[in-house]
């Protein structure tokens, strides 16, 4: 059968797509209308079997339309769809007063719009196939009306005027949870949950009377679950009377309802203005906030424009702001200045959002104003308090600055002189020591050997004074750098012993060291140096103040947290021991218990002083637990960082000294440039190559480099950071942008380990990094990492047999800890010799270089300088020397002058050396 379907809708837009939709329904053909009153005409004289309404219309809107529909001869019995937006229950109870049939809501939901459609043609089928008197075509036409009850998603149910269920469809079924043959056995009120039985029947009888009605309820499932349900029944007198009823689940569109209602609710009792007009800027809505706020009603405000509450004072060029960023579909937020009905003025800050249709359409406005009159004033207020307040803070802090000017200059006051007077007595005391051990080595007699010796001890006791003093002054000014290197716990302690031992036996003190056996388990790294000093400090004093019994030193593992743990360190006497009222002076500088303690054991009351800002350093507290005539136990904590050594010196530690050249033997013939200014450095590297049967070149800098890499072939270049004419860095990145050498392995030798300068090398190409002084198991573990062996058959090892050292050999060097530097080189203690002479003769102008470039203020050619004799010395086992030197390098490479504190240590440092030249 072919269906005509009336649509009229004024957009053409919306009139396109459902005509699109209805094309898609077979036997449907629309026809279309945009001009209501042309459609009312065209009905006048054709019979649509369904139409479709807009509600929103000019002229005739949807309600007035579907009224004078139903006036016109042979239309009241056409099934009737209102196609709109949401619209309010009054509007819905009008349309159905004047018999509309069902209700789509736009957007269009197509398989809703689908199915309504259908259902509407099919009880138009039915209304058109009971007027025919051809019984098989009725029975034909019911098949296919079951055929649409069967696939329609919506419930579908067949009542008599008793409310007996007489048919039903799989969907119903399936939305109550009951059969269909359960259900033809009950009575819609025992579906009904809302409605009681007399009301049902009311319906009924209702139906009876209109033939047909569309209202909500709410059914009740198997399960007992309640959902609500929009029923449209259809009334018809055959068989005693039947109702034919659509059922839909409304539950998802009472949900969006209620979310609505909220949104509503919440929209009227904010405490904002909210404010609604159309685009010409007509007020269709406002709140209670708006009505409280300027004191027009509702009713006064609506239908009226946006501006009818202005002050005046508003500048125009906001309005014109507002307008035009409203315009471009955007959102605007700013101030304005309007009046109340009682004639008040105050500001309002109000967000101002255009409202689009479905479509992108902009259809209104909504602005969300807020009263900020009384923070404006406030802020009026904090504004004079804020300046006020500035100008006590300006007179403060002029007042603090002035203070700590006056507190910074005595105190560099005191570090000038503390560092004049250090200079002034170590100066003469270097020479003074210098030449006495000189003195010591000439032939002497007894006496003379005696009293030398004694002017020796007097001179180093003065001198441990002096260093106790600086000591103290760069623990105050926190200068006191603190090494992060590996430690073991034990080595310290045996250290402390052996150093103490000597002095305990001759006053008949034993010593006891207990060390929890736990400690040893976590490789740790920190300062040893520095432990030790405060080790030994409280040791010393244990003994000086002990005249019988023992000396015990406890060690115990405490709190691990991440990647530090702590440990407790305890000093236990059986000495002279302190009083209550005296443990308040111990830790203060020049303190010591009372004056009888200097003038009875001596002392300048420094060392706990001096305790107490390494321990404090450390991450530790220090503290004495003490009681007269029994004993004292000095008690301290300290942090160390959990870690192991670093990757090279993990490898060296895997592989003694004879597996790592055994394992260099396949990479005899290998060519290296060694890239290094130092004739020094020059020499040792040239060594520990040629111990192993490298060959190598040597380069001054980084441009001789480059100059040589591109004339001849090398396996590895050994490259030192810090050069004259051009850096290592420098060299690397343009080694690096040349294609020919990407894979070229380049090992940098530097004398900074901290992260930043291994970052800088990762950034400009380099491949690994070694830190002076090199080590040579360090050394050859990185070059077997990165040179390709020549050959895999490995030969007899090309290397040169261990030198046995002789200590008699090897004379007293001042300043020096020898030891390790010649395990280095294998027992070569000729060799070593030769290096310290070799160090000794380019440091013989490095104090009047120094000096004179600071007072050209040549930072840089002073930072060269230092950094030149940090590395050096580090090499030969200068250790004070080279942390002297890398103090003062710092202090350079910040373009800062350094302190002549500092200066004059690196000058001792270096002088002390420099007494042990042969």
């Amino acid at each position: 059968m072919q269906f005509t379907v009336l649509v009229v809708d004024d957009n053409a837009i919306n009139l396109s797509l459902i005509a699109q939709l209805l094309l898609k329904i077979d036997g449907v053909s629309p026809v279309s209308f945009t001009d209501a009153m042309q459609a009312i005409i065209w009905c006048e004289s054709n019979a649509p079997d369904l139409l479709l309404v807009d509600y929103m219309m000019p002229v005739l809107d949807g309600l007035e339309f579907i009224k004078r529909f139903r006036a016109l001869p042979g239309k009241m019995m056409v099934p009737v769809i209102m196609v709109t937006a949401a619209i309010e229950r009054e509007v819905k109870l009008r349309a159905l007063e004047l018999h509309a049939n069902d209700f789509i809501n736009k957007p269009l939901d197509t398989v809703e719009f689908t199915a309504r459609v259908r259902n509407m043609l099919a009880l138009r089928k039915m209304q058109l196939k009971f007027n025919e008197v051809n019984f098989e075509q009725i029975r034909q036409h019911e098949l296919q009306y079951r055929a649409v009850i069967e696939t329609s998603k919506d419930g579908f149910l067949v009542v008599d005027m008793q409310g007996r269920i007489l048919e039903t469809n799989d969907a119903y079924a399936c939305l109550s949870g009951y059969s269909a043959e359960e259900l033809v056995t009950m009575n819609i009120g025992d579906l009904e949950a809302k409605m009681s039985a007399s009301d049902v029947a009311h319906v009924l009888t209702g139906l009876a009377e209109q033939g047909h009605a569309r209202f909500e309820t709410q059914h009740k499932t198997w399960s007992g679950h309640i959902w609500p349900v929009e029923i449209n029944v259809t009334y018809i007198a055959a068989e005693g009377g039947r109702c034919f009823s659509f059922l839909h689940d409304i539950s998802q569109r009472k949900q969006d309802e209620a979310q609505l209602r909220k949104l509503s609710q919440a929209v009227e009792q904010s405490p904002n203005s909210n404010v609604i007009c159309d685009t010409n800027g007509v007020i269709e809505y406002v709140n209670a906030a708006f009505t409280a706020i300027t004191g027009y009603s509702a009713s006064e405000a609506i239908g009226r424009k946006t501006g009818f509450f202005k002050s005046g004072l508003t500048q125009p060029e906001v309005y014109a702001a507002l307008w035009q960023t409203l315009q471009q579909g955007e959102v605007w937020q700013g101030e304005f200045i309007n009046r109340r009905k009682n004639g008040e003025d105050y500001t309002d800050f109000a967000i101002v959002s255009p409202i689009r249709q479905a479509d992108g359409e902009i259809t209104h406005y909504v602005a969300i104003q807020k009263d900020i009159t009384q923070k404006k004033l406030m802020d009026e207020e904090l504004e004079i308090y804020r300046r006020d307040l500035e100008a006590l803070v300006v007179k403060r802090t002029s007042e603090m600055f002035e203070a700590k000017t006056q507190a910074e200059a005595a105190n560099k006051a005191k570090s000038e002189f503390l560092a004049n007077m250090s200079h002034e007595i170590r100066t003469p005391m270097n020479a003074i020591i210098g030449f006495n051990e000189l003195c010591l080595r000439t032939q002497l007699s007894d006496k003379q050997k005696d009293y030398l010796t004694k002017a020796g001890s007097a001179a180093q006791s003065l001198l441990h004074i002096i260093n106790e003093v600086l000591d103290l002054s760069k623990i105050e000014a926190g200068q006191h750098m603190l090494e992060a290197i590996p430690l073991k716990i034990s080595r310290v302690v045996k250290n402390v012993t052996d150093l103490i031992g000597v002095l305990a036996v001759d006053k008949g003190l034993t010593i006891h060291v207990d060390l929890d056996e736990h400690i040893e388990q976590y490789p740790l790294r920190g300062d040893p140096m520095r432990l030790q000093q405060i080790l030994l400090n409280l040791c010393s004093n244990a003994i000086k103040f002990s005249t019988q019994g023992s000396i015990s030193i406890r060690c115990q593992l405490g709190a691990i947290s991440g990647q530090a743990v702590e440990l407790k360190f305890a000093v236990q006497d059986s000495g002279i021991g302190i009083s209550p009222a005296q443990l308040g002076l111990l830790f203060k500088p020049f303190s010591q218990a009372d004056s009888s303690t200097t003038r009875r054991f001596g002392g300048t009351g420094l060392g706990l002083s001096i305790c107490r800002g390494l321990v404090e350093r450390m991450g530790g507290r220090i503290w004495v637990e003490s009681e007269p005539g029994i004993g004292s136990t000095f008690c301290f904590t300290v942090r160390f960082v959990i870690g192991g050594a670093p990757s090279g010196e993990l490898l060296a530690q895997a592989h003694s000294r004879e597996q790592l050249e055994q394992k260099m033997t396949s990479l005899r013939g290998s060519r290296v440039l060694l890239v290094e200014d130092n004739a020094f450095n020059q020499q040792v590297m040239g060594e520990m190559l040629r111990d192993v049967g490298l060959q190598f070149d040597l380069a001054e800098n980084g441009q001789d480099a480059l100059d040589q890499l591109a004339r001849s072939h090398y396996d590895v270049v050994l490259m030192d950071l810090q050069m004259p004419v051009m850096d290592g860095l420098t060299a690397c990145e343009r080694l690096r942008s040349n294609p020919a050498y990407q894979n070229m392995p380049v090992i940098a030798l530097t004398a900074n380990v901290d992260q930043s300068d291994k970052d800088r090398c990762i950034q400009a190409g380099m491949s690994d990094h070694l830190s002076k002084p090199v080590v040579p198991e360090q050394l050859y573990s990185a070059l077997l990492r990165w040179i390709v062996p020549v050959k895999s058959i490995v030969d007899a090892p090309l290397v040169a047999s261990p030198i046995v050292a002789d200590e008699s050999e090897l004379p007293d060097l001042p300043g020096i800890n020898a030891g390790p530097v010649i395990k280095r080189m294998r027992g070569n203690v000729p060799a070593y010799l030769r290096l310290h002479g070799l160090f000794c003769q380019q440091a013989q102008g490095v104090p009047r270089a120094l000096r004179e470039a600071m007072a050209a203020e040549d930072f840089d050619a002073a930072r060269r300088l230092v950094h030149t004799v940090k590395g050096s010395a580090g090499t030969i086992g200068a250790d004070q020397l080279s942390a002297a030197a890398a103090v003062l390098e710092q202090a350079y490479r910040l373009s800062v002058p350094a302190g002549e504190v500092q200066l004059s240590e690196f000058e001792t440092a270096l002088a002390i050396v420099m007494a042990g030249q042969l």
